[in-house]
């Protein structure tokens, strides 16, 4: 009988043991499913981390490449506008140098002008002075024609006196 219950009891012990085995087969067939989900959550959040990395690399290396043609074009600009201003002042320093060429150029015209007026106003003086010597001629001439005739008269008052 102590055999009997001994064998009910290993039978007892055996089929708990079996229900711990079952359940712990059931427990680790979860696990195991558990442990793959997570895996295959690993394996998907690292495929995203790779794919954000690559994007973040890409999005450096285009931000690194805008960075290099945006200070190309400040540089640009920069230079266009030294440019600029050096041809602003060349356009400056040219307006100034006509502005004193014109300065010059309108002085000598009133220094002509001048000289004109006067350069006329000698040649009238001269004209009337030319005119005033050929009066005094027509008078010298006249006078010595008068005289001649005078002359001429006196010897023709004594020729006939003397006759």
């Amino acid at each position: 009988h102590e055999l009997e219950q001994a064998a009910a009891r290993a039978g007892s012990t055996q089929s708990q043991l079996k229900a711990k085995i079952d359940k712990a087969k059931a427990e680790l067939e979860d696990k195991n499913r558990l442990v793959e989900s997570l895996q295959r959550q690993l394996a998907a959040s690292l495929k995203e981390k790779e794919s954000i990395e690559r994007g973040h690399k890409q999005a450096e290396s285009a931000t690194g490449v805008k960075d290099v043609r945006l200070n190309r074009a400040l540089e640009e600009v920069e230079r266009y506008k030294k440019m600029m201003n050096e041809s602003k002042a060349a356009a400056a320093e040219q307006a100034e140098a006509q502005r004193r060429t014109l300065d010059k150029v309108m002085s000598e015209k009133k220094k002509l002008a001048k000289q004109k007026t006067e350069l006329l106003n000698g040649f009238k003086k001269q004209m009337k002075l030319i005119d005033i010597l050929r009066r005094q001629l027509v008078h010298v001439q006249a006078a010595k024609l008068l005289s001649l005739t005078e002359e001429e008269f006196t010897r023709a008052l004594e020729l006939g006196e003397t006759l």
